[in-house]
């Protein structure tokens, strides 16, 4: 089923706004900007940045969405092994990012994450 996509660049880095003490993106403000773009109706809009994310009280964020929204936003940075000191992999980046897309997407379609439970 093919799905129609638009692809469009957001803000030029120097305009984003920082978690306060930290060179990271605030990812709710960047959400904000997100569900603030005029949508038709059933769509949702799907931010990827290569930028660092986080929130104050979180270090960092893979992505943020709210539950039942219309927008989600995924940071790739983290997802990216040399983010970590390792060798690029292309392949394992990608699939990182997609199942990052599929979780926020997840919780724009009204689910939370599961309660850890000890066995």
């Amino acid at each position: 089923m093919a799905v129609p996509c638009q692809v469009s660049e957001a803000h030029d880095a120097t305009e984003l706004r920082r978690v306060p003490g930290r060179d990271q993106v605030d990812a709710d403000w960047l959400l904000g900007l997100l569900e603030a773009r005029p949508l038709p109706a059933g769509a949702v809009a799907m931010g990827i940045t290569a930028l660092d994310l986080a929130i104050p009280i979180f270090t960092f964020v893979f992505g943020r969405a709210r539950e039942l929204g219309h927008a989600a936003l995924v940071s790739a940075a983290r997802l990216a092994p040399e983010f970590y000191g390792l060798a690029p992999n292309a392949a394992l980046t990608l699939h990182r990012a997609v199942i990052e897309v599929v979780h926020e997407l997840g919780h724009v379609g009204g689910l939370r994450h599961c309660a850890m439970r000890p066995a």
